[in-house]
């Protein structure tokens, strides 16, 4: 009987044993769920902030539309933008160096320049422009068409940024050549390459 007794007490402390092990077990990987929480809620925290993109004042279908132009570069995927469209995507392709966009959302009166001569009169006397006005409106208030200044093929849009009693505006002319608005760039390359 001493023997069934010393088992059954054995078996008890085992029991209870194991029931503590256990108890440790579930603290244990609770603590470590906690130190994984804690852990990406940190990493998340110092993660960048998204930069900012010019593509990201398009709506979805348009950015689609960009992205399609890139593999093929066909026109026609620009065809439904608006002139405030397409001077936010010429923003953003000065802003990305996308001088591919650049050279086919730029007018050039029917001249169409070659693609190489018009690249280095851009790189020579206007990228720094267009690249200042693309940092210095990125965080825009407005971009508007002057009422007073459209025509059937002829717009002018105004884009405004401010900081605090600071605002800034410029205008820009776009033109629309076979169905698609263009930045109106020609008279500031016409004297270059011609």
């Amino acid at each position: 009987m001493k023997a069934s007794a010393y088992g059954i007490t054995l078996l008890t402390a085992i029991m209870i044993t194991g029931c503590e092990v256990s108890g440790f077990a579930t603290e244990a990987r609770e603590q470590k769920i906690e130190q994984s929480a804690t852990q990406i809620q940190k990493s998340e925290e110092t993660k960048e902030p998204k930069r900012f993109s010019y593509l990201d004042q398009l709506p979805p279908t348009k950015i689609e539309a960009y992205q399609q132009f890139l593999k093929d570069r066909n026109l026609i995927h620009f065809e439904d933008f608006s002139p405030e469209d397409i001077f936010t995507t010429y923003l953003h392709a000065v802003a990305e160096d996308e001088f591919s966009v650049i050279y086919h959302l730029s007018y050039h009166n029917g001249s169409s320049p070659k693609y190489q001569d018009f690249k280095e009169i851009y790189n020579k006397h206007l990228k720094r422009n267009f690249r200042d006005l693309a940092f210095n409106y990125r965080y825009f208030d407005s971009l508007e068409i002057q009422d007073d200044m459209v025509t059937e093929h002829q717009v002018a849009v105004t884009i405004t940024a401010g900081v605090g009693n600071f605002t800034s505006s410029d205008i820009y002319g776009l033109k629309k050549e076979n169905k698609v608005w263009k930045m109106d760039v020609h008279h500031l390359v016409a004297k270059k390459l011609f």
